[in-house]
């Protein structure tokens, strides 16, 4: 009986939800079940090919930025467009507020469109158009991995989130209280986790048992490690989604040990929308065809080989009142050979950000995942950070459980910091009471300073 209610309000939630968003000219319904069918059917062959065409014509036709240069190319994109686009300049976050009235569409009067911006994470926030085919095809991809992963729309789910901006968002406006109450989405405020925010979050998965939590990364390991300390229990969810921030892996086997389930990383960013997610009984972040064709390039901006890491790019397939071309994002990853079976991408690691990969004098990126094996078993710290000031100098920052010097562990762990960066690498350890998250609420575990990394 309980279980036909819970169909019932669900039934009841999908369709204000659905008629709320029709009422404004977004067909999200239509777009998510034709999203779902092609996904359970099969992905149509093309679809990425007549996407990419249609992308191209329509920036060759309205976008004057990307018409001079289509003009100087050629129309090629008609027949090639994967090895067009291959060859097309990419799209810089300078350019992209340089040149932000010639990358806007002109039929921007016929279009149902908003400004957004990005969360400025990389310290280089910046503004985008985006239209209402955007914001359906997001909205309408995210559904759909939230139903793959378990979770139908109407479920209880919670967020922990912590950027201010979409926390205010979401709190002022009433239409966003509103479409929260409909979906049964609540929020709660991770932009600085005190014990207090700890204890109202486990309140909230005592009494409320969401399905879903949807969290920062470090956000939902922070709430780990508290529950661990202070021996919280809390029922389960059906998964935890970690949908900002780097997912490093010993966070998300500490999350899993504590909150007893699934753990997927899902990436997604404001300018491009939700790309792509970890899915059930598949390996890697499945990247939804309809928003997104991902390239990953080496630091001389060419394609590396097959399976190697590299810098992302990124076409947002879905935005025509700005389009987004080989946009340079700032993030790294990894992306699976093609299959001439499969006409979709998977990124096999998604790596964090350009400034969050170390840099030897030499060119050489390193990965800072090296420094969280050396801090392993160190039980008297709290909470790290790793920052490379420059090519020979790195700091370790630790907020320490007793205030104790650990001498050794800290020899340790210049030596071994050396062996990876050089024997001239100075290493030098700072004890703090806080560290604070980043403007946007994320918090960088480990980055690098070194702005040249050409």
């Amino acid at each position: 009986m309980k279980t036909t209610a819970m169909g019932i309000k669900n039934y009841l939630r999908q369709t204000l939800y659905y008629t709320l968003f029709g009422l404004r000219g977004y067909k999200i319904r239509e777009t998510y079940e034709q999203f779902l069918n092609q996904y359970q059917q099969g992905i149509p062959p093309d679809l990425i090919k007549n996407r990419l065409i249609a992308l191209f014509h329509h920036a060759r036709l309205n976008v004057p930025y990307y018409a001079e240069i289509i003009e100087k190319m050629g129309d090629s994109f008609y027949e090639e467009p994967f090895a067009y686009l291959s060859n097309f300049p990419i799209l810089t976050k300078d350019i992209l507020r340089n040149e932000f009235d010639r990358l806007t569409s002109t039929d921007l009067a016929h279009r149902k469109w908003k400004l957004n911006t990005s969360g400025g994470s990389t310290g280089e926030p910046v503004c985008i158009v985006q239209d209402a085919r955007f914001q359906t095809t997001s909205r309408a991809i995210s559904l759909l991995f939230s139903r793959i992963i378990g979770k139908e729309l109407g479920d209880p789910e919670v967020y922990l989130w912590g950027s201010e901006q979409d926390i205010l968002r979401g709190s002022q406006k009433w239409t966003a209280v509103l479409l929260n109450r409909i979906t049964n989405t609540e929020f709660i405020n991770a932009f600085r986790m005190s014990p207090s925010t700890h204890m109202k979050f486990a309140d909230f998965l005592r009494n409320k048992r969401p399905s879903i939590i949807v969290a920062y990364a470090e956000s939902i390991y922070e709430a780990a490690l508290f529950f661990e300390q202070h021996q919280i229990k809390v029922p389960p969810p059906k998964a935890i989604i970690s949908s900002a921030g780097t997912l490093f892996p010993y966070m998300r086997q500490k999350i899993k040990e504590i909150f007893q389930c699934a753990v997927y990383n899902h990436y997604g960013s404001r300018e491009t929308g939700a790309i792509a997610c970890e899915l059930p009984n598949q390996t890697g972040l499945w990247v939804a065809p309809w928003g997104n064709y991902l390239e990953v390039v080496d630091d001389t901006l060419k394609p590396v080989p097959e399976e190697t890491r590299g810098e992302i790019l990124i076409t947002c397939l879905s935005n025509f009142a700005m389009p987004l071309i080989r946009y340079q994002i700032g993030d790294v990853g990894q992306l699976k050979s093609p299959s001439a079976h499969n006409p979709t991408q998977t990124l096999l690691s998604l790596d964090g950000r350009i400034n969050q990969l170390f840099l030897l004098r030499d060119g050489t990126m390193v990965d800072p995942g090296y420094f969280e094996f050396l801090l392993y078993f160190k039980t008297w710290i709290r909470k790290f950070q790793v920052i490379q000031k420059d090519y020979s100098t790195l700091v370790f920052r630790f907020i320490s459980l007793d205030n104790l010097p650990h001498q050794e562990d800290l020899e340790e762990i210049r030596q071994k910091a050396q062996v990876l960066m050089g024997p001239d690498c100075r290493i030098t350890f700072e004890y703090v009471d806080e560290l604070p998250p980043t403007p946007s609420g994320k918090f960088l575990y480990m980055f690098s300073e070194i702005s040249d990394r050409k």
